[in-house]
């Protein structure tokens, strides 16, 4: 039987690390796809996991929140001006936590203790009681700007938060966070422990 002789797809150079890594037991994988008007990368087999993990769980969440997500009472309530006042009259880790479900689409509470560096989930209660006080001022409430969905894994709670579809969209009419000024929210401050 003869053996064709093929071309490889790679250079010299591509082919001596496609080699050594090979060689050295590393598995190879390059993965980049548009899904939900993002696009995903994952460079090794543990990233692909992880990846499907999340992507999974972002379904998951989607199938709990159809039907629901859309409300046209809340989108009458996230008008510009009403926005505009919240924003600007956030406290500092407020505004953060608004920012992070707004860049993230859904976070975990105790990811979001991580990103805020903050010291436990008592701690991030306090920052959600200061939303609370703000929404209140304006006559809402906490289900006006975000859902919060627990799920029971045994004995363990795990709380998922994720803004109101409208907020986030009258937000990104108004060009927050990218055009407005970095204290109404435009870039996000540094946590309170780095100041000097």
């Amino acid at each position: 039987m003869k053996q064709e002789n093929r071309k490889s797809p790679l250079t010299i150079p591509e082919g001596i690390i496609y080699c050594t890594l090979r060689y050295r037991g590393t598995s190879i994988l390059a993965i980049e796809f548009k899904h939900g008007g993002k696009v995903w990368r994952a460079d090794t087999v543990a990233e692909a996991i992880e990846l499907r993990k999340e992507l999974e769980e972002n379904a998951e969440v989607d199938a709990l929140y159809d039907g629901y997500d859309f409300d046209p009472e809340a989108a009458e309530t996230w008008t510009a001006d009403v926005v505009t006042d919240l924003l600007e009259h956030l406290g500092e880790l407020q505004l953060r936590f608004v920012r992070l479900l707004f860049d993230n689409g859904r976070m975990t509470s105790e990811e979001i203790v991580k990103k805020l560096k903050l010291d436990s989930e008592v701690a991030f209660a306090g920052v959600l009681s200061g939303l609370s006080k703000q929404l209140k001022q304006r006559g809402l409430n906490s289900q006006h700007l975000y859902w919060v969905i627990v799920k029971w894994t045994g004995k363990n709670k795990t709380r998922t938060f994720m803004l109101i579809r409208q907020f986030k969209m009258a937000a990104i009419e108004l060009g927050w966070p990218e055009n407005w000024p970095e204290k109404k929210g435009g870039s996000m401050p540094p946590p309170p422990n780095s100041r000097k």
